[in-house]
């Protein structure tokens, strides 16, 4: 299976905290849709896809570089009050060998939106219940990401996060 590698994957990208990028590569992961392009994403065509829900939330090309600044500040402080507020979890989570700061990121973004895999999924979780515990720290908080139609932005080809 080949492995997803995010658009926009540049030095910026490369300068957030492990988790942050974690968190923002299982966004584009889950919420882009394969084999479409910002420049034909308002066209008639991609807006009735996306309507009749046969399509994912973004472009498929869209990546790190097409996050509006609001947006990632926004992940960028979600991303630290969480982790702040789950320290001693999350401490315990990276001791375990195989386990990282960039997968307890994407496992953030997997688990509280229901996708089917995240902390609760993680063998190296699996002692003490720590997936079960970091994954009810989590739930319930779905994220939304769209493309372009914000009520303050406009059309701007810029992704957005209601969070």
């Amino acid at each position: 299976m080949p492995k997803f590698v995010m658009d926009g994957r540049d030095e910026a990208a490369r300068r957030e905290s492990q988790f942050v990028f974690g968190f923002i590569e299982a966004m584009f992961f889950t919420e882009t849709e394969p084999g479409t392009c910002i420049a034909e994403w308002h066209d008639a065509e991609a807006v009735a896809m996306r309507e009749s829900g046969q399509w994912a939330a973004l472009p498929g090309d869209a990546g790190y570089t097409d996050l509006h600044p609001d947006t990632l500040a926004r992940i960028r402080a979600d991303c630290e009050a969480w982790q702040n507020a789950h320290v001693d979890l999350l401490a315990l989570a990276y001791d375990r060998p195989g386990y990282d700061e960039a997968q307890a990121g994407r496992d953030y973004w997997f688990t509280r939106n229901g996708h089917g895999v995240g902390f609760w999924d993680r063998k190296e979780l699996r002692a003490d219940d720590l997936g079960e515990k970091l994954s009810q720290a989590c739930r319930y908080s779905e994220l939304n990401p769209f493309f372009g139609n914000h009520v303050s932005h406009g059309d701007a080809p810029f992704v957005h996060l209601d969070i």
